[in-house]
């Protein structure tokens, strides 16, 4: 996942880093050039619905812990999903990265699933090593219900 810190007065981009998420939900990274601040938290990933944090989040000297995975309210406008009891997590299906899932995110599915790709691959909606219609069912829900990232800008 790419992690990026958006100044909280401009919302510009200060830093990315670059972080592997762990079966256990967790992500660390370190930022190199951002000074210590006042910043907004964007997750990117291959499919996901880019997403900030809900407010600002101060870093400095010491290691920021940031839990979205604790309630859709750690979000800006609370734009995660519920997968289980008080487990939060990313709206997956932006497969070509424009902050909205909606029908310009099927060709690549629909031409994976005709080929039966399988893989680590941005069509491999629910993470199972292969791209099949178990893939649509997120995809034509969050196309259903309109999803796109929500950001303060």
């Amino acid at each position: 996942l790419s992690i990026e810190l958006h100044d909280a007065v401009d919302y510009s981009l200060v830093d990315t880093a670059i972080g592997t998420l762990h079966t256990d939900g967790s992500l660390s990274v370190t930022f190199n050039t951002a000074a210590a601040g006042s910043y907004y938290i964007a997750v990117k990933g291959r499919n996901l619905v880019q997403t900030w944090s809900a407010e600002p989040q101060t870093v400095g000297t010491m290691p920021l812990d940031y839990d979205f995975s604790t309630s859709a309210s750690q979000a800006y406008e609370d734009n995660m999903v519920e997968v289980e009891p008080g487990v939060f997590a990313f709206f997956s299906g932006d497969l070509n990265q424009d902050e909205a899932v909606d029908n310009s995110d099927t060709t690549e599915l629909e031409n994976d699933i005709s080929n039966s790709n399988f893989g680590v691959l941005a069509t491999d909606l629910n993470g199972d090593g292969a791209v099949d219609n178990s893939d649509t069912n997120s995809i034509y829900f969050n196309i259903d219900n309109s999803l796109y990232s929500h950001h303060p800008f």
